[in-house]
């Protein structure tokens, strides 16, 4: 997953790879936590174009993701088709170099540049960050997804639990026992 720069030419290259979602440490790590599983390689297609001092690579990243849902717990297969845009140096442009009137330095982060040393990109790193931010915080099955019975357990999505409804509590249900004289 790495290019070497002098080979990207004047009209962009086309880069395409299937990867196991295990070679990425991160995910691998998720994976083994069960945080979140594959159905499948990650496939990424990138575009890198050279402009002046950077490389703008523009990508797209499709997968399917195998989460326990949130609510009701079914595991449940949950496409992905991201698109992203990253931008990489190796230079720090002149614009962002301490100036004399005593401007604030800016870092790579905060201008959203990657910076890479020599003449090699590996793009590994930022690959495995967007797969990351493409896996839902809190996944649901489905909008309507019912969740799970508090008392019995049961997966209220396949059936109605037999559990007797309860009264809520809260800070007023003692007034329910409360007797007021005429």
């Amino acid at each position: 997953m790495k290019i070497e720069t002098h080979r990207i030419p004047s009209t962009g290259l086309e880069l395409a790879y299937d990867v196991p979602a295990d070679h990425f440490p991160t995910i691998g790590q998720m994976i083994q936590d069960k945080e979140v599983d594959f159905d499948g390689p990650i496939s990424f297609v990138l575009t890198v174009i050279e402009e002046k001092d950077f490389f703008r690579v523009r990508g797209r990243i499709t997968t399917t993701l195998k989460l326990a849902c949130g609510r009701c717990l079914e595991v449940y297969g949950a496409p992905v088709d991201s698109r992203f845009s990253l931008t990489y140096s190796n230079k720090i442009p002149n614009d962002l170099q301490p100036g004399e009137t005593g401007d604030i330095e800016l870092t790579a982060e905060q201008i959203g540049v990657v910076f890479f040393e020599g003449d090699r990109i590996d793009f590994k790193e930022a690959l495995q960050e967007q797969v990351v931010l493409a896996v839902p915080f809190r996944p649901l099955c489905g909008e309507r997804c019912k969740g799970l019975c508090a008392g019995c357990g049961q997966n209220l999505n396949q059936a109605p639990c037999q559990c007797q409804p309860k009264d809520p509590e809260g800070p007023f249900s003692a007034l329910k026992a409360l007797q007021l004289r005429d």
